[in-house]
């Protein structure tokens, strides 16, 4: 699956944009910084858990696509209630079919 992505990347002209990392989400991402776009598509019950590696490394107006939130309503709540909390630094909103995807921007929090 990895390098049929990394194949599709080369194809559609993103291989210079993108990059397809391999392996635990929770140590790969730690380590990847100045991000614009993180999408979550797996186990909704960890979307909280990877946002929360990453988020100190979001760029202001990052975008964070969670797939799935209407789908796995259950296991997507905490990440939900998190994105869409006043203060988190997140705007954010549901689109999608009965499947749902959260679009969120981080805006950052601000200083107390």
């Amino acid at each position: 699956k990895v390098k049929a992505a990394r194949d599709n990347l080369v194809t559609a002209r993103l291989a210079d944009w993108a990059e397809i990392l391999e392996g635990d989400a929770m140590e790969t991402l730690a380590e990847i910084f100045d991000v614009d776009m993180l999408y979550l598509d797996g186990w909704a019950g960890f979307y909280l858990s990877v946002l929360k590696v990453v988020e100190q490394n979001l760029r202001p107006g990052a975008l964070v696509h969670a797939d799935d939130v209407g789908k796995f309503a259950r296991s997507a709540a905490p990440y939900l209630e998190y994105v869409r909390s006043p203060g988190s630094g997140y705007v954010s909103v549901t689109l999608g079919d009965y499947q749902g995807f959260e679009l969120s921007s981080w805006i950052g929090r601000s200083a107390d």
